[in-house]
């Protein structure tokens, strides 16, 4: 019996050996890959990227803000930072890891969104993989979010059980020439110029209070960060057909918070969530997001409202 329990152990010690070193492979060549999604985050993990304005928030920001019409009419040299659903934590987790290899940007635009304030309720497929998520001090705030991510966070391999395609792919980029990470869109994700055939939808949610105090606090501590580093902060808020009636427990709507917030911070806060130019279905692919089509009007009137505040300055 004791031979046989110790035969155990050694093959679950190798076992358990195999599995870490496969995914530190698996993991390593997902920081390689120059397809899909990956290609972006490990052209921001190499560092020093040429730009002097970044945009940061959900895929309403990657899917809005079409960065070669922001530059021709700014003169700027942008980029995004936008992940799929999200809020203002995993934003934070995006913009440190930013700030890891990069210098502060001289222009940064937060997305200030009463939905993206509160905590987020999921993780995206997206966001699980990326490379630079893969860091033992960001898996406990995906499990802050969703307790049954402590198995991803404990068990090796565990985080690939149902992608084997990112598994196969990560393992493929090792077997590959290395290849120089290029990203020539720069963030901008568009969406196609489907049209959005429903009716306008309105959001009640009851959100805490304490809740959303405390994701204005993180995004007050970035503010604050960039403006002792010299940079200039904006806040914007994109197009939507989702109109969010948010109110706290005592009735006090979210935009009640959000105006606070602003004139305390004098930050400029560009919003256009019930902007009249684009109440027009047809601009918008679903609910939340514009099609090419409306991001690209809509790019056209916020970098121009941009450009005529600069000049003002």
């Amino acid at each position: 019996m004791k031979a046989f329990l110790k035969k155990s152990l050694v093959y679950a010690a190798v076992f358990l050996l195999l599995s870490l070193l496969l995914q530190f492979v698996v993991d390593r060549g997902l920081q390689r890959t120059t397809k899909g999604i990956y290609n972006k985050w490990n052209f921001i993990a190499q560092g020093d990227i040429p730009v002097n304005t970044v945009f940061i928030g959900s895929s309403r920001m990657e899917r809005h803000v079409h960065i070669t019409a922001f530059d021709s009419i700014t003169g700027s040299t942008a980029m995004i930072l936008g992940v799929g659903g999200a809020g203002v934590r995993l934003q934070e987790i995006i913009w440190s890891e930013y700030l890891k290899k990069n210098s502060v940007p001289s222009t940064v635009f937060f997305e200030l969104d009463a939905p993206r304030l509160l905590k987020e309720k999921f993780i995206n497929e997206e966001q699980q993989y990326l490379p630079i998520f893969h860091h033992q001090n960001v898996w406990p705030s995906f499990v802050a979010i969703d307790k049954t991510y402590y198995a991803q966070l404990v068990w090796p391999l565990y985080k690939y059980h149902a992608y084997p395609d990112l598994f196969l792919q990560g393992i493929r980029s090792n077997l590959s020439a290395s290849k120089v990470v290029k990203f020539s869109s720069l963030g901008f994700e568009p969406l196609a110029n489907d049209i959005y055939e429903e009716k306008k939808m309105v959001d009640t949610t009851v959100f805490s209070q304490q809740e959303l105090q405390e994701g204005l606090k993180v995004l007050q501590g970035r503010i604050d960060f960039v403006k002792q580093n010299g940079g200039l902060v904006y806040l914007i808020n994109t197009p939507s057909l989702s109109r969010t009636n948010y109110v706290n427990e005592n009735a006090q709507s979210a935009s009640y918070f959000i105006d606070s917030f602003t004139k305390k911070n004098r930050t400029v806060f560009f919003n256009y969530s019930d902007s009249r130019s684009f109440q027009d279905s047809t601009l918008f692919y679903d609910a939340d997001h514009l099609n090419d089509k409306g991001a690209k009007l809509f790019t056209e009137l916020f970098a121009q409202d941009f450009k005529n505040y600069i000049n003002k300055q």
